[in-house]
């Protein structure tokens, strides 16, 4: 039977030859649920429904990262018709809303449709 490769640093950590953990303050089942994403336009309005004719409920800027529960088609907005509905810990927006997936660059794997 092998045995995983270890070795013991100087700093004693223990290094093993196996898949990489995320740290405990990850919250790796949250991590899983949601997928996560950076807002590319200057301006990202939050809207009630996947569609630009819904009011807007507020807004992000460029930069923001989001947490996308999953994705659902809607109105195309620059030819893409994909919509993120937001998970609910996105700071400063707390309530259902979707954002346009046409401004949105994915940083993680994209998430499941709704």
């Amino acid at each position: 039977m092998k045995r995983p490769l270890a070795v013991t640093a100087a700093t004693g950590l223990l290094l093993t030859a196996g898949p990489l953990l995320a740290p405990a303050d990850a919250a790796p089942a949250r991590a899983a649920r949601y997928a996560y994403g950076r807002v590319t336009a200057s301006t990202l309005e939050i809207r009630s429904r996947p569609t630009s004719k819904s009011p807007s409920k507020d807004h992000y800027v460029r930069g923001f990262q989001l947490e996308i529960e999953c994705w659902t088609p809607g109105e195309s907005v620059g030819g893409n018709t994909t919509w993120y509905k937001l998970g609910p810990d996105n700071r400063n927006f707390t309530q259902p809303g979707y954002v346009a997936a046409r401004y949105v660059e994915l940083l993680t794997n994209g998430p499941a449709r709704c």
